[in-house]
């Protein structure tokens, strides 16, 4: 009897893995072009009640899984808070997801006048 094969492998090279390009305090970073399961997972598992601590602390995990360890603690040296962090995963999150995508680039402006531009790599 032959084994049935589920080849995924296959399934995730044919994706589109074009990155999107995410541009704060005027430095780019590209970011996957989807959300990784951990940021899910994390999310899932957490307290529904959680201390502000715990929470900035998801946000800082989940900024990491996006941007890498060390273009975050860029941001942080450069004065990103954690609000403004946590609004820049809810962004690059809506812009994975295509919400709000009407053009290449968009620029979003907190309350703070902190301006973030995201646009879509061109290949």
């Amino acid at each position: 009897m032959k084994a049935k094969l589920l080849d995924f492998d296959a399934f995730m090279a044919e994706k589109k893995k074009e990155p999107i390009i995410v541009r704060v305090f005027g430095e780019e970073y590209q970011v996957k072009p989807e959300i990784p399961a951990i940021v899910p997972v994390m999310m899932a598992r957490a307290n529904e009640e959680m201390s502000d601590q715990e929470t900035s602390r998801l946000v800082l995990q989940a900024g990491d899984v996006l941007f890498g360890k060390e273009n975050i603690m860029k941001l942080c040296e450069k004065g990103i808070g954690v609000e403004d962090l946590g609004t820049l995963i809810r962004q690059v999150f809506d812009m994975i997801n295509g919400k709000g995508l009407d053009e290449d680039e968009e620029e979003l402006t907190d309350e703070d006048g902190m301006t973030v531009s995201v646009k879509k790599a061109k290949k």
